[in-house]
């Protein structure tokens, strides 16, 4: 059955509900199986993530038309895009490759520490002491509290990283790291990143030669 035949089988309530959730997944590029309330402090199952898995076929099959093939991870509980023509990258500055290189560190170790969890707690002060252990803080590789902000609120429209208390420009802020930081840097990166960061060559205000984004999606540990 193809896509059209299947889709038209489909209920009113659930082509809106199609729509919308091949809209958030287009834009997110992540769907992740948990959501956090923020209102009652407690984890929900996302619709999205339930409604992609009960109709995986239709959405695979509406994604081939452009290329995009639909990945999951039930381990970590997350949907993702990847493009099969290696286009429609999003090239993220320097300073955002080693906040992702930042969070990604502390999140395989606090999940190392507690593998029963999926997301991971961090706030503002755990963050800066994150950077300054990683040696990020040194004078050539100093990330500005603008620039921090600035990153965060990118990584959270992809649902890297979702915030919790505070907005990121404030002096005091907390978020959680969520599942999908595991598919923004894969191993030879990290160790590409590593190599970088021992030496001084690294300029926080110049763009990444480093890292994109969606062109490592499904390349995870």
């Amino acid at each position: 059955m193809n896509f059209v035949e299947e889709y038209e089988k489909m209920s009113s309530a659930d082509k809106s509900d199609f729509r919308n959730t091949l809209n958030n997944l287009l834009y997110q590029c992540f769907i992740t199986k948990m959501r956090y309330d923020r209102n009652t402090s407690t984890d929900k199952i996302n619709y999205d993530y339930t409604f992609i898995e009960k109709h995986f076929s239709l959405f695979e099959d509406y994604l081939s038309y452009m290329d995009v093939a639909l990945e999951v991870d039930e381990n970590l509980g997350v949907y993702y895009t990847r493009s099969l023509q290696n286009k429609n990258h999003l090239r993220i500055d320097t300073a955002t490759t080693l906040l992702v290189y930042a969070l990604r560190s502390y999140y395989d170790k606090k999940i190392a520490e507690n593998p029963n969890q999926s997301r991971v707690f961090m706030n503002s002060s755990t963050l800066k002491m994150t950077l300054k252990d990683l040696g990020l803080s040194t004078a050539n590789k100093k990330i500005t509290s603008q620039q921090l902000a600035m990153s965060l609120r990118l990584l959270s429209n992809y649902n890297i990283v979702l915030k919790c208390e505070h907005n990121f420009y404030d002096i005091n802020f907390s978020f959680f790291i969520l599942p999908p930081i595991k598919f923004c840097i894969n191993p030879e990166k990290v160790n590409l990143l590593r190599n970088k960061l021992s030496s001084e060559e690294i300029d926080t205000n110049e763009n990444a030669e480093v890292e994109d984004l969606q062109g490592i999606f499904g390349e995870n540990e």
